[in-house]
């Protein structure tokens, strides 16, 4: 049994709010085509354009101003974010722009919050609010969604090693290998990963190895070699009687990820693996 359904998007352009340039300040246009509530998404960028208009609409020329934003949680009274505007075409326009990334929105929970815009000509000595309709509201109501917010998985940590192969039982050479930690089965469009081996007196090589397998890999064929130090050379990892923490950032498209290493001296006490 199949079902196929269809939804229809729509790209509705950047949010915008009028600002209205009177002899007593700047004010915010109170007229039905402003919005009354302006709304940003956690795990986006977004941008919020405000535009300075005179009482008749004539966009002004703001070149000479500089615009903050202020968020405010009103349930603590507290300001959560302080940020420059950007003029728009040097500001001849009347436009400005809130860009946000997100980062910006990463402490701010889901909800409402407001936000009010000031303006300086005097690098901050003097400033001066803007109003948010011609009641001297200076307050404009920001909503914080979270619908497509996500956060990476925890970071993984093992601390014991197998020994697959053994001089003493007549192998080439000792070899351990850590069990399988996740890759990114989560992260496909990046596969950003970031390892950190802990070791002490360690001597020998280390290679980090992925699977593309669906399940756990189970066979020591199932996986290959990752070069965490580049795309050219020999993808082990040399190290002579190292003390410490050695972190890689590398790149890679795998379901899984493990740790296999040849000492000759020392120990590996634990491995971390985020993604």
């Amino acid at each position: 049994m199949s079902f196929n359904g269809s939804h229809t998007i729509y790209n509705l352009g950047n949010q915008y709010l009028d600002l209205v340039l009177t002899t007593e300040g700047i004010k915010t246009d109170n007229r039905p085509m402003n919005q009354n509530k302006l709304v940003v998404h956690k795990g986006f960028n977004n941008k919020l354009s405000f535009f300075v208009r005179n009482r008749d609409r004539a966009l002004q020329n703001i070149s000479t101003k500089t615009l903050y934003a202020t968020v405010v949680n009103p349930s603590t009274k507290r300001r959560v974010m302080l940020k420059p505007l950007t003029l728009v075409n040097s500001g001849t326009t009347g436009e400005a722009s809130l860009e946000l990334v997100p980062s910006d929105l990463t402490d701010l929970a889901p909800g409402l919050y407001q936000i009010a815009i000031s303006e300086t000509s005097d690098s901050g000595a003097t400033e001066y609010p803007l109003y948010a309709n011609q009641n001297d509201r200076i307050i404009t109501d920001l909503e914080v969604k979270s619908n497509l917010e996500y956060e990476p998985i925890p970071t993984q940590q093992k601390t014991t090693f197998t020994q697959t192969a053994n001089t003493d039982s007549g192998d080439a050479a000792n070899t351990f290998v850590s069990s399988a930690m996740y890759g990114n089965q989560d992260n496909l469009t990046t596969g950003n990963h970031t390892i950190a081996m802990y070791l002490t007196g360690f001597s020998g090589n280390i290679h980090v190895q992925g699977s593309a397998l669906e399940t756990t890999p189970s066979s020591d064929t199932d996986w290959y070699d990752i070069n965490v130090q580049g795309d050219v050379g020999d993808p082990a990892i040399p190290y002579t009687t190292f003390t410490g923490i050695d972190p890689f950032n590398f790149t890679v498209n795998t379901n899984w990820v493990r740790l296999k290493y040849y000492p000759t001296a020392g120990t590996v006490d634990k491995v971390q693996l985020r993604n």
